[in-house]
């Protein structure tokens, strides 16, 4: 794809691979030993592996051997979560948590209530904390796991895990943290926090995707996650995910070396990005903590605005930001951390999270003002059609186009309506410039989100009629079944 001109604040989503890493990686891609095979190039690679997670537990005060390597955070939330739950279910079923967690803490405490577990979601305040005194309340003779992260991913509140932990042991109680946001942006010591698990992730602090950590201090043994090898402990079984984890590792290094040193470059522009808006749009409102929190997270309130509609301008002008958390991008509900702190349903569809990374300037800073300046004054607006709507009345008429935009992945779990136009959602740029201008133009992907996004981008282009599919093709199936089976594509 491209760009007029490339700005990324979506650094809580994934971050940039740092120079250093993406050399070491390069330079390991040629050696393709087994780790656990016997011979010279077997070992290597091991001992490579092993030299990773030194330094990826170095990162965190911790012993080589209280690291996990995990495919990222989520797998290492699911492994906690579920290994303790099955390993302490005769002594109890209680599990306490917040309500502002990742999706992979929230969904997970979701299955094991199916299970037959009782979950506390413990609420928040307007910064985003829980309060102690809720939490020890919260605490019965069946509670086996605390589980509250160290720093939330949309708002950057940050939690006092110390005080937590203290609590948590004071009632014999294991406790796990989840700091994939907290990692490489504020002091993370495992030995002083007293946690007895904790997750991290690579892709988080300028290394690969795919792969994470678990620290896991417990000496008590959980059920293999993944059966059929030795590797990990015996936990995860399966042939190591060897060029993330020396990425991982690099990753670690490199952290170690240079400390939290571009914290102060992300703080300054924290506050030039967050005072050049008040000056235009001064209604402009911060979500969550106005100190104490994440430097590079700044989640704003831009009231009477649609955020769909201002993530896809940001983006046609080839600024990255996002609605919130990257693996809750695409939901039709309010971003359940804003609706958390206190926010309407309103005001959090017209809230827009920015995350400044170190590889952030200054320039990114006012190329950003200027864009959102003249996207807060942009009068063009989008028409929706309701799922319902989408009906033989239309799909039939020859005065529209229907474009589907999803991916061919999406297509081939569900099909597409026949007479839709099958567009690369990756190459709409080429495809839009043949359009006819007289046509009514159905925008449609696969949960809604996407179709805003290439909706603007006509719009730019002097397309006036055009439409988005609310919900996009899903809830259109799930309303209309019957049209589904009349209407779509044949293999």
């Amino acid at each position: 794809m491209k760009f007029k001109r490339k700005v990324y604040l979506d650094n809580n989503a994934t971050t940039q691979i740092d120079k250093k890493v993406e050399k070491k990686i390069k330079s390991f891609v040629k050696h393709y030993g087994n780790p656990s095979s016997m011979h010279l190039m077997g070992k290597y690679t091991g001992d490579m592996v092993e030299t990773a997670r030194k330094y990826v537990s170095e990162l965190i005060n911790a012993e080589p051997e209280e690291i996990i390597f995990t495919s990222g955070g989520t797998e290492a939330n699911n492994t906690i979560l579920k290994g303790v739950a099955s390993l302490l279910k005769e002594k109890g079923n209680h599990i306490i948590t917040s309500i502002i967690e990742h999706p992979s803490i929230i969904q997970t405490c979701e299955f094991l209530e199916k299970q037959g577990f009782q979950v506390t979601y413990l609420p928040v305040n307007s910064d985003g904390l829980i309060d102690l005194n809720e939490l020890e309340r919260a605490i019965n003779g069946k509670t086996i796991l605390i589980s509250i992260m160290t720093a939330n991913n949309e708002v950057g509140s940050i939690q006092d895990i110390k005080h937590i932990s203290e609590i948590a042991h004071g009632k014999n109680i294991l406790f796990h943290t989840d700091a994939v946001q907290a990692v490489g942006k504020i002091p993370i010591d495992v030995k002083t926090m007293d946690v007895d698990f904790l997750t991290y992730s690579s892709h988080k602090i300028y290394g690969p995707k795919g792969v994470g950590a678990l620290y896991f201090k417990t000496s008590k043994k959980f059920e293999n996650l993944i059966h059929g090898g030795h590797q990990e402990y015996f936990l995860r079984g399966g042939t190591e995910n060897t060029i993330g984890i020396i990425g991982f590792g690099e990753t670690a290094k490199v952290m170690i070396e240079e400390g939290l040193e571009y914290n102060n470059k992300i703080k300054s522009l924290r506050s030039l990005f967050l005072n050049s808006i008040k000056e235009f749009f001064p209604n402009v409102k911060v979500n969550g903590p106005l100190t104490g929190g994440l430097f590079g997270t700044i989640n704003l309130l831009f009231p009477e605005t649609d955020n769909k509609r201002m993530v896809a301008l940001l983006d046609y002008y080839g600024i990255c930001t996002s609605t919130g958390s990257a693996c809750s991008e695409g939901e039709k509900e309010a971003s359940h951390v804003l609706k958390a702190i206190g926010l309407s349903n309103k005001d959090a569809g017209s809230s827009i999270r920015f995350s400044i990374g170190k590889y952030s300037t200054k320039k990114d800073i006012k190329y950003s003002v200027r864009k959102l300046k003249e996207i807060l004054n942009d009068k063009i607006s989008l028409q929706y059609l309701s799922p319902e709507e989408l009906n033989e009345s239309i799909i039939l008429n020859k005065d529209y186009l229907l474009l589907d935009i999803r991916s061919n992945f999406q297509r081939k779990l569900t099909k597409p309506i026949a007479k839709a136009e099958l567009l690369n959602c990756f190459k709409t740029d080429e495809y839009f410039n043949a359009i006819p201008k007289n046509k009514n133009i159905i925008l449609i992907c696969e949960l809604g989100s996407n179709a805003v996004n290439a909706g603007y981008k006509l719009k730019k282009r002097g397309f006036s009629n055009v439409k988005v599919l609310l919900g996009g093709y899903l809830s259109w199936k799930a309303i209309h079944p019957d049209l589904f089976r009349k209407y779509i594509k044949d293999n």
